[in-house]
């Protein structure tokens, strides 16, 4: 393995658990206010709530659309664009 590839997978790699990582913080911000009235209005204990937020962490990366959905959604349109354009 050479230096570059080293050097880049490294980048990569961190990059990439920044991102997760912000976006799973961000999600989980997000769906604590979501949920804390209901907490409240259940007098749950903490303990519980802290469960529930550490278990929804795994799920929330499975909950993001996935590039499959994207391709059968955007590639029967992409011959479009160029068809309209070849008629004068």
């Amino acid at each position: 393995m050479s230096t570059l590839t080293r050097y880049l997978s490294r980048e990569f790699v961190q990059n990439f658990f920044l991102c997760l990582g912000t976006f799973a913080t961000i999600y989980l911000i997000v769906e604590f206010f979501e949920r804390i009235n209901a907490f409240l209005h259940n007098q749950a204990p903490l303990t519980q709530m802290a469960s529930y937020f550490l278990n929804k962490i795994p799920g929330s990366s499975l909950r993001w659309p996935q590039p499959r959905f994207f391709c059968r959604r955007s590639l029967p349109w992409a011959p479009c664009p160029g068809t309209t354009r070849s008629w004068p």
